[in-house]
C-alpha cells in the first residue's frame, strides 16, 4: 500500500478481487486495513444451459451442432460464445512469449486463475489492467483480453506494413 497525492495504491499478489473497506496505519507506519474479496462469475457454456439430457453424452462439437439446429444461433456463433474458444485465442497467442509448460500449469488451474494471469502477463498499460481486473465476470475478462490482443495485433501488422 503506497499513499500518494491523489489517493492510495494497492500492490497485491493473488487471484481474488477485493473491496478496501477500511484502512488504518500500525504504530511502525505499516499500512493494513479490512477488505471485502467480491465474488468472481463464471458462466456456464450456453449449449449447456440448452441441452437436453439425451444430449449429455455428445461431444461439444456435436452438442454445438445439436444446439444450432434447434435454436436461432449459428453453429459459429455458438462456438464464438465458449470460454474455451478465448482461452485457445489466448493460449495461440501467448506461447510466443511465455514457455508452453507455465501455460499449461496455469491452465489446468482454471479459467478465473488464467484469466488473471493473462492479465497480469499482457503487455498494456495500468489503466487497461484495472479495467480488467475490475470485471466480475471470467468469460467476459478473457474475451476482453482476446480482443485486446486482436487490436494489438491488428496494430503490429500495421506498423510492419508500414516499416516496409
Amino acid at each position: 500500500l503506497h499513499e500518494n497525492d491523489g489517493g492510495v495504491t494497492v500492490q497485491a499478489m493473488g487471484r481474488q478481487r477485493c473491496r478496501i473497506l477500511t484502512r488504518r496505519s500500525a504504530v511502525n507506519g505499516m499500512p493494513y486495513g479490512e477488505v471485502r474479496v467480491l465474488e468472481e462469475i463464471e458462466l456456464p457454456p450456453i449449449s449447456r444451459a440448452l441441452q437436453p439430457i439425451s444430449f449429455s453424452r455428445l461431444s461439444s462439437s456435436k452438442n454445438l451442432r445439436y444446439c444450432a439446429a434447434i435454436t436461432s444461433h449459428s453453429y459459429f456463433a455458438l462456438k464464438m460464445s465458449l470460454t474455451q474458444h478465448y482461452q485457445d485465442c489466448l493460449v495461440n497467442w501467448l506461447v510466443g512469449w511465455h514457455p508452453s509448460g507455465k501455460i499449461k500449469y496455469v491452465l489446468s488451474q482454471g479459467a478465473t486463475a488464467f484469466s488473471y494471469w493473462v492479465a497480469a502477463n499482457l503487455p498494456i498499460d495500468m489503466e487497461t489492467r484495472l479495467r480488467l481486473l475490475t470485471e466480475p465476470c471470467t468469460d467476459r475478462r478473457l474475451v476482453n483480453e482476446c480482443g485486446i490482443l486482436k487490436q494489438a495485433s491488428f496494430h503490429f501488422v500495421a506498423l510492419s506494413i508500414s516499416v516496409h
